[in-house]
């Protein structure tokens, strides 16, 4: 599910089961510094190399709400001009690669996402029982 859903996985993770399989799925997400928070003030910035790239980000620690940059990329609102597709993140535009991947989890046991985060998102609970 978390590879071939159409749309980006929100994973449940309180004991980083989803991050140790999205890093060993993913081994340059390390190496070239594509795993941020969502609390980062600089997000926008950052996240802008991998989807330009149409490498993989992953985002950490997500609460129970996203920050509403990132809506546009979960809904996937890219634009075609020409032959490039082009995102709009805040009031910066990127080019948009289709081989890019988000991956978000949080840490919370049992969280309580609203009904729009959930529309956006595939939600996988990866809890050990």
């Amino acid at each position: 599910m978390v590879t071939s859903a159409s749309r980006f996985p929100l994973m449940i993770d309180p004991q980083n089961q989803a991050i140790n399989w999205i890093k060993a799925r993913e081994p340059d997400l390390e190496g070239r510094e594509f795993i941020f928070t969502i609390t980062n003030p600089q997000l926008k910035d950052k996240i802008r190399f991998p989807i330009e790239d149409g490498s993989a980000a992953l985002i950490e620690n997500v609460e129970e709400e996203l920050d509403v940059l990132i809506d546009p990329l979960l809904e996937k609102q890219y634009v075609t001009k020409g032959r490039r597709k082009v995102i709009q993140l805040g009031d910066t535009e990127m080019d948009y690669v289709d081989t890019f991947r988000l991956y978000i989890t949080s840490r919370l046991g049992n969280p309580h996402f609203s009904p729009e985060l959930a529309a956006k998102t595939t939600i996988i609970d990866f809890t050990v029982t």
